[in-house]
């Protein structure tokens, strides 16, 4: 709720002190002197203009300038009230002489960031909000590369700032740390601007993430080259699967983060060589034919480091092995024989995208034989359609697949593959009709020519009727 009331705008316009108190302003006294009006004249130095014979002698000075005070805001949220009274009270103690404060101890109200902070935040800012004001208003907005009250552990690289008299950030100016425990602490001889010295806790402690991979894209190049060749996220031609794209939530090196990368599958390491792609991103080459259904499996290492250069290998490495998987197509086959509900058509769906070329009227055929054309062959991708067969409703038909036909990868069925399908039953008869040229129910006939009226119907059961009358005015519904 502080946070929020520091950073919430507030429009509202500021009202200065009451008007009583420019009684205390006296022009005389910057002159020195009082003046006196002459007939319909104008006053001397430091004079007002009156009526005949009327004297008026002004004196006095200017206040100081600390006693001028303007109130801002007095409905503001209750953190920034209480901040504003705190002000006040401070501003009241200095023109008094003396120091006072509100009763309540100097403590630390909030503090961040809390938990465990994302790799993506490279930049991140400390905070630490006091219960009391802390500097004053003339210091807010200073960097500063050291602060007498808070210190960071491990050192980081950054300025702090008051961005209120109580609310000290830390703005870092280098990314921290993986898989690393950071501590704010608060001096144990903070004190307050009311003298008020710091209680409570005042160690806190946040996390930053591990090291990790966070995405793995296997044949990255390859996909671009081939645009429309469908390819399943997790599943890469083997000359594909060679060129592997690793990118990390830190920066990192490839040579040093080599040793911590394995490339396995089959249960054996593969050789692989690393290119560096930008701070954050790998691309690994596997040196040999991964082949087809194959699990690949990417591990970063227990004890993996982030960092470019060896002087980055401070932070702890990695607790853990972590590991990210893909594979390589599975067997090409016959997934299903897919009969549509209505119509006689057939769809045979394959476990790859075809070589169009070997898919023919010849890698086809049906028991009983049914004569086929090319247009009732059509290819989609990994499916072939049978579409518009010449059978009856009811009827059942075996549909042989050839060894021949092959997959985008030159890979062959090596056996027929066969289904009995059954084509629907007859259904049964609907009846429907369709006016043509109607407009909200109605239509106007030309008067010069013979009324006449065109509708179409499919399936008119006995017994169904239709009319048609004369309407007087035909933008209106009814009439007779």
């Amino acid at each position: 709720a502080a946070i929020e009331a520091a950073f919430t705008l507030d429009y509202r316009p500021e009202t200065p002190e009451p008007e009583a108190a420019a009684e205390k302003l006296f022009g005389g006294g910057m002159s020195g002197t009082g003046g006196t009006s002459g007939t319909g004249g104008t006053s001397g130095t430091g004079g007002t203009r009156g009526a005949v014979g009327e004297t008026r002698t002004v004196g006095g000075g200017l206040k100081n300038l600390a006693e001028y005070r303007i109130r801002y805001h007095e409905a503001a949220a209750k953190a920034a009230a209480k901040a504003d009274a705190n002000a006040d009270a401070k501003a009241d103690a200095e023109v008094a002489g003396t120091i006072t404060g509100p009763a309540e101890p100097l403590t630390v109200a909030d503090w961040g960031p809390r938990g465990t902070l994302p790799a993506a935040n490279t930049r991140p800012s400390l905070y630490v909000l006091f219960s009391q004001p802390m500097t004053a208003i003339t210091a807010l907005g200073t960097p500063q590369t050291t602060s007498p009250l808070v210190t960071i552990t491990p050192p980081v690289r950054g300025v702090f700032r008051w961005y209120g008299a109580a609310f000290l950030s830390f703005e870092a100016a280098e990314p921290l740390q993986s898989q690393r425990r950071y501590t704010i602490t608060v001096s144990p001889a903070a004190r307050s601007l009311y003298g008020s010295p710091i209680s409570g806790e005042t160690a806190f402690t946040f996390q930053t993430e591990p090291l990790a991979i966070t995405e793995l894209i296997a044949g990255e190049q390859f996909r671009k080259d081939n645009p429309r060749l469908f390819l399943r996220d997790n599943e890469v031609p083997p000359a594909a699967a060679q060129f592997i794209t690793l990118a990390f939530n830190y920066p990192v090196s490839s040579t040093l983060i080599r040793e911590y990368l394995d490339v396995i599958s089959g249960g054996a390491s593969l050789p692989f060589s690393l290119t560096q792609v930008s701070d954050t991103k790998l691309r690994a080459e596997v040196g040999v034919d991964i082949g087809f259904e194959k699990i690949v499996s990417v591990v970063l290492k227990r004890g993996a480091r982030a960092g470019r250069t060896a002087g980055d290998g401070n932070a702890p490495g990695t607790e853990r092995d972590m590991q990210r998987t893909f594979s390589t197509p599975r067997a090409f086959t016959i997934d299903r024989f897919n009969r549509r509900s209505t119509g006689r058509t057939i769809d045979i769906a394959f476990s790859y995208p075809l070589d169009e070329q070997t898919v023919t009227l010849r890698s086809i055929r049906t028991e009983p034989p049914v004569t086929l054309t090319q247009d009732n062959l059509a290819v989609w991708n990994d499916t072939v359609q049978l579409r518009n067969l010449p059978l009856a409703y009811g009827s059942r038909i075996r549909v042989i697949v050839s060894a021949d036909v092959r997959d985008v990868y030159g890979r062959r069925l090596g056996a027929e593959i066969s289904e009995t399908v059954t084509m629907p039953a007859e259904p049964p008869p609907r009846g429907a009709v369709s006016f043509l040229n109607t407009y909200q129910d109605f239509t106007m006939l030309e008067a010069q020519f013979p009324p006449r009226y065109l509708f179409e119907y499919t399936n008119i059961a006995d017994g169904s009727w239709y009319r048609v009358r004369s309407i007087p005015n035909p933008f209106t519904l009814g009439g007779g």
